[in-house]
């Protein structure tokens, strides 16, 4: 009975870390569009250049 108790808890554990990891990747790909959006937009509109040409005068 107790072996019994042992293996739901383990499978309960692996269930857990499985959505636990589950949650980390979608948040990381969430993260990683959103950093992608924002770079499109500053290529769009040229915030990026001007952040370079202001270097290159220095």
């Amino acid at each position: 009975m107790f072996a019994c108790q042992g293996l739901r808890d383990s499978a309960k554990l692996e269930v857990y870390n499985c959505l636990m990891i589950l949650l980390c990747l979608l948040l990381i790909s969430r993260s990683l569009v959103v950093v992608n959006i924002i770079l499109t937009t500053e290529t769009k509109f040229g915030f990026r250049q001007v952040v370079f040409d202001e270097r290159d005068e220095t």
